[in-house]
């Protein structure tokens, strides 16, 4: 989304999508144009065969827009994309924002596309062989002070709190979490801890099984699972340190968000939160698992508020320098100036860019 924001401001952004999906719902209540074209996901195999006018009509509904460009995101939308862009004979630029598995097919479809963007380098480092990329970290916008809200609600107002923040799944180490939560309530016995996320349909049986290991480690009395939140300023104003113990991560935009907020963070060496944070000066860095390592960053962190502070003016520093909005237009507008041209303000009657889901 904030990528369609720094492009609408030098084209007319119209964007392609399944109808209705999520998405597509979300960009048309932003004020964007969005086409349908339902039946061009589904226009492959033995369907299109019977039924080539669907190829057709979906081809047609984009055409008319005169389109200069597509850009599009990792996931179902970016094999469409590149696809969709050499039948309009136009540039292509594909945008990977999640680590991608071995795949012949991403690397047919990724080398035929005119500029690929990763949002770290652990994100490029899974790009198939041959294939090349400029880093464009993802950006935050700048946060308003937030309401210490999950302190309130759960009337621990004087306690510290470290936070952790992400879907309840196992790659997020949910568990390093809880068990890092024991042994830092030895050295700190007034912290509170929240697990701020939830889990998806497939994966509740694993939110009970944490839940099932908060009772078994004697925690229940001070780890609370929130559920999703969507104002994050207000779950940042309740955290003191974010330990974000994930076990594989392309980027870690909550390490920003919490860099923004001015909460020190603690991470792993797991991908992406290497970009991110430098190790002992904006935040800390644990391998993979090292409960033990974990526990003992944040613990210094809630007993010294010195080094805390220091923490949290270099790591607001430095999401300024390379995390801001500002970092990410111009980055932005540098890869589309070098596939299509420089451009300036848009103007009426200018061609389209196309994004595509």
């Amino acid at each position: 989304m904030r990528a369609l924001g720094v492009l609408s401001q030098a084209y007319e952004v119209v964007c392609v999508c399944k109808q209705g999906s999520p998405f597509s719902l979300e960009l048309t209540r932003a004020g964007y144009r969005v086409v349908s074209v339902a039946r061009l996901w589904a226009a492959h195999g033995p369907a299109a065969l019977l039924n080539p006018f669907r190829v057709l009509r979906s081809f047609l509904r984009v055409v008319r827009y005169l389109p200069v460009a597509v850009y599009t995101n990792t996931g179902p939308g970016h094999k469409h994309g590149v696809r969709l862009a050499r039948l309009l004979r136009v540039p292509s630029i594909v945008h990977v924002h999640t680590l991608l598995a071995p795949c012949r097919r991403d690397r047919f479809l990724l080398s035929r596309a005119d500029a690929v963007l990763v949002n770290s380098a652990a994100t490029q480092r899974t790009l198939p062989t041959g294939v090349g990329s400029r880093i464009v970290h993802n950006s935050i916008p700048a946060m308003t002070k937030g309401v210490p809200v999950l302190k309130q609600e759960f009337g621990v107002e004087q306690c510290l709190a470290v936070t952790h923040v992400g879907t309840l799944t196992e790659q997020k180490g949910w568990e390093e979490f809880i068990h890092a939560a024991v042994v830092i309530r030895r050295d700190v016995p007034d912290v509170v801890f929240f697990a701020v996320g939830e889990a998806k349909p497939e994966e509740k049986a694993y939110e009970a099984l944490l839940r099932a290991e908060v009772r078994r480690c004697g925690l229940s009395n001070v780890f609370f699972f929130t559920g999703f939140r969507r104002e994050m300023q207000d779950v940042y104003a309740s955290a003191d340190v974010l330990l974000f113990p994930t076990r594989v991560e392309g980027f870690g935009l909550v390490i920003v968000e919490a860099f923004v907020a001015g909460v020190a963070v603690v991470s792993t060496r797991s991908g992406g939160p290497e970009d991110v944070i430098e190790d002992g000066v904006s935040g800390f860095l644990c391998e993979v698992g090292d409960v033990p390592a974990m526990a003992s960053c944040v613990t210094m962190l809630l007993t010294d508020v010195a080094v805390r502070r220091r923490v949290v003016n270099a790591a607001r520093a430095r999401a300024r320098v390379m995390f801001g909005e500002d970092v990410y237009a111009e980055a932005l507008r540098a890869v589309f100036a070098t596939v299509i041209g420089p451009r300036g303000p848009r103007s009426s009657g200018d061609r389209n860019s196309l994004a595509t889901e």
